[in-house]
């Protein structure tokens, strides 16, 4: 079993990632949340660099992002806790990592075929991203009704958060039947779809990290 093959759109994905790190040398938006989901990215982009020599030599990588998306998981959890409009949804948002990365890891040592694309612990991890990022957006704007919340760091950032998991969300128990099935061609259409999505939340992301940071609720 093989990774699928990677078309001119999946190489623009996995580079994409370094733009938000990129975006922080301009120095205008260094606050933590903001910080924190750059550097998740951009370890994103080193694990994915090395899943590429993992697949050039043992010919299967997948396994390498199963278990890399543990780390990232908990680095987005916490600049999601860092955006929450309360003392009490911060504290859940900290407190629910680790129950979080135990249920991940639970799925990924028993349930999981990490040789293949993840149907179980990868999407747990993205639905609760897409979650979290959604509760927030929805918070934050109820607190700032009259905000231009369209030009505010935190919108564009938790809304491509939000895209990337819901566009992930989909494809990836799809591609795991896919791939089970030996449907390669339609497995690349699938993976590129999603490709687009990434780079087009990758791109608000980056966007967002360009805007100075608003003021979070105390």
């Amino acid at each position: 079993m093989t990774s699928p093959p990677a078309p001119l759109i999946l190489s623009v994905e996995i580079w994409t990632q370094i733009l938000p790190a990129l975006a922080l040398l301009t120095r205008r938006n260094l606050s933590r949340p903001v910080v924190i989901v750059a550097l998740a990215f951009l370890g994103s982009l080193i694990t994915d660099g090395f899943g590429r020599y993992v697949a050039h030599h043992t010919g299967n990588n997948l396994w390498v992002s199963t278990l890399s998306a543990g780390l990232v998981f908990v680095a987005l959890l916490v600049a999601l806790g860092e955006w929450q409009v309360t003392v009490v949804e911060r504290l859940t948002v900290r407190i629910s990592i680790i129950p979080c990365l135990i249920v991940y890891g639970v799925l990924v040592v028993f349930v999981e075929d990490i040789t293949g694309f993840s149907r179980f612990a990868y999407p747990f991890y993205l639905l609760v991203i897409l979650g979290a990022s959604a509760w927030t957006l929805l918070r934050r704007a109820y607190l700032h009704p009259g905000t231009l919340i369209f030009e505010t760091d935190w919108f564009l950032i938790l809304g491509g958060l939000a895209l990337s998991a819901a566009t992930t969300i989909v494809s990836t128990p799809i591609a795991a039947v896919l791939l089970a099935e030996q449907r390669i061609d339609l497995l690349t259409r699938v993976w590129e779809l999603r490709a687009a999505c990434t780079i087009v939340a990758i791109l608000l992301i980056t966007a967002g990290t360009l805007r100075r940071p608003s003021e979070t609720p105390a």
